[in-house]
């Protein structure tokens, strides 16, 4: 109830609230495809630069002061953390590399996999622009749970079948927004036929969104 009475909670729920339904109408215009606006819309993109610039000056006005009375923008301080997008690569691919060296020490293999959602999800073809007549009007961010959902599935099945599994996962949008996911894995070599049948069947189905993961 106090966040119902609160202003300052108010302000940025409604502006996601806003920024997410002009976004929806784009999609829903053939806005956001690689033949317009590439991944998300020019509006959305000229929206969160704006928003980027308007985090940097805030940042480059405030000052933190260490117990040694060394003092540092805040700026300063983010760039040198994983708030930077190359650090925080850096620091992914050093995760990698360890998770590859445990699965090297434990004779585990790895395989890399790509899901995706169905073609029902995608407001707009890839190869011509034009609007899919089959759109159901999923937006982006009700893909991405379709993924967590068919995710959740898939990792309920292989725990049911005893087959470890552990690595990395990235999303990243397609043309469209639509969200995909990459995943690395690694497990035991005799279970790499195995998990890549589960992940191609949970995948592939029509119905399990409302039969459950059985």
């Amino acid at each position: 109830m106090k966040r119902l009475c609160d202003e300052a909670w108010w302000r940025p729920a409604l502006t996601v609230a806003h920024a997410r339904h002009l976004e929806a109408e784009s999609i829903g215009l053939g806005l956001v495809s690689r033949h317009a606006g590439l991944y998300v819309s020019d509006d959305t993109l000229k929206r969160r630069r704006a928003q980027k610039q308007r985090n940097r000056r805030v940042l480059e006005g405030m000052l933190a002061v260490n117990e040694l009375g060394q003092e540092f923008t805040l700026e300063q301080l983010a760039a040198s953390s994983i708030s930077n997008p190359r650090i925080r690569r850096c620091e992914m691919m050093a995760r990698i590399a360890g998770f590859e060296q445990v699965a090297n020490d434990l004779d585990h293999v790895g395989a890399f996999y790509s899901l995706t959602t169905p073609s029902c999800m995608h407001a707009i073809h890839s190869r011509d622009g034009t609007a899919n007549r089959k759109y159901d009007g999923t937006l982006p961010d009700q893909a991405q749970k379709y993924l967590c959902r068919l995710w959740a599935c898939i990792r309920a099945k292989l725990k049911r079948r005893g087959i470890p599994v552990y690595g990395f996962r990235v999303a990243e949008p397609q043309h469209d927004g639509t969200p995909h996911w990459h995943l690395l894995l690694f497990m035991p070599p005799e279970h790499e036929a195995t998990v890549e049948a589960i992940m191609r069947d949970y995948a592939l189905r029509k119905k399990w969104r409302r039969a459950g993961c059985r």
